[in-house]
């Protein structure tokens, strides 16, 4: 994945205003479901139209999702874990996608230095929650990342599925916590032919 697909994905989805907004009150309405009413994932349901409408895009990494999420033949809507730049929006995405396999690792590591042992407990539990959690030093990259948890809208999917690591997302503006998988129809068509192919995927 190049720049150039990142600012592909910027001016399709344009700047915040009349018609962006337009656009994301056309999409499908976002239904919590029962499993959702008393989980943390309260913020995304709640912010995830106003993050599409006014926040900034730059590339997220996959850290780990629901498998439900790697059938294509599902119509299930599910959480999952991403990695994103803080502060900043043009984050590299082969150093984002670098860390989030150290950390997809870390679930399963014997030795974990103590900084990450929290990290590690919360991949682990597949019901907390994370908004805005910080990466310590020893995985970090060189700019500043924190892990979100999002949902992942099947219809947003390219190919209906989730596939690799590296995808656009869009960023929490000020005041809010929920980062967005960008809708792949914002997507230029080359990117949507890369992440819609079946591929090995990353499984929670």
């Amino acid at each position: 994945m190049l720049q150039e697909d990142l600012e592909a994905c910027r001016a399709a989805l344009g700047p915040p205003g009349p018609a962006r907004t337009a656009w994301v009150k056309r999409l499908p309405r976002l239904h919590r479901p029962r499993w959702a009413k008393k989980d943390a994932l309260g913020t995304f349901f709640a912010e995830w139209a106003e993050v599409l409408m006014s926040g900034p895009v730059a590339w997220g990494a996959l850290v780990q999702a629901n498998t439900e999420l790697f059938d294509a033949e599902s119509s299930t809507d599910a959480p999952g874990e991403l990695l994103h730049p803080v502060g900043k929006e043009d984050g590299d995405p082969a150093e984002l996608s670098a860390t989030a396999h150290a950390l997809f690792d870390l679930r399963n590591a014997k030795i974990v230095p103590p900084e990450l042992e929290d990290l590690k407990t919360v991949l682990n539990d597949e019901l907390t929650r994370s908004f805005g959690r910080e990466v310590p030093g020893p995985v970090a990259p060189s700019f500043p990342v924190a892990m979100t948890t999002v949902i992942f809208r099947r219809s947003h999917l390219p190919g209906n599925a989730l596939r690799g690591r590296i995808f656009p997302v869009v960023l929490p503006p000020e005041g809010l916590q929920a980062v967005v998988p960008l809708p792949s129809e914002k997507w230029p068509k080359p990117l949507r032919r890369q992440l819609g192919a079946p591929r090995a995927t990353l499984r929670r």
